[in-house]
């Protein structure tokens, strides 16, 4: 589950599903669920993203 806010969430399918958390994340989705590399992403590495407090 994405959760986009409490009692919000949004049941991910598809490549999205894989992305994990990190405290330094190397991408970023926004609301429509669009997905924005932070910084280049080299072959075979894992693409993150901060889920926010309470993930580490």
């Amino acid at each position: 589950m994405l959760w986009l806010s409490e009692g919000d969430g949004y049941r991910v399918k598809g490549p999205m599903k894989y992305i994990n958390h990190s405290a330094k994340p190397n991408a970023v989705y926004y609301d429509d669920f669009t997905v924005v590399a932070l910084r280049n992403i080299k072959a075979d590495e894992e693409i993150t993203h901060y889920y926010g407090e309470g993930w580490d």
